[in-house]
């Protein structure tokens, strides 16, 4: 038997699989009932939803400047330093 033919019936057995396993898994959970929306992942879909130009995501993940750099806020940065000579001025 042929390697190409054998990898198709594979394929298809995966597929055939995974589709079976999803239509078990849907209705596994088709009973529980949706829980209130995530707050924190509501910014970042607030933020897709404005038009502002000037808008700011402050939504979860790190922050970035214009040129895609990691910006870190003033109020991290203080307290990152509170930190450090908290640890290392004993």
């Amino acid at each position: 038997m042929p390697l190409c033919r054998n990898l198709r019936q594979v394929k298809q057995l995966l597929l055939t699989v995974s589709q079976a396993r999803l239509a078990s898994t849907n209705s596994f959970w088709s009973n529980v009932e949706m829980g209130p929306p995530d707050p924190i992942l509501g910014v970042t879909e607030a933020f897709k939803r404005d038009s502002n130009p000037k808008k700011i995501n402050l939504g979860v993940g790190a922050y970035r400047s214009d040129e895609g750099k990691p910006f870190v806020l003033e109020s991290v940065k203080k307290v990152f330093k509170i930190f450090n000579d908290y640890l290392f001025n004993k």
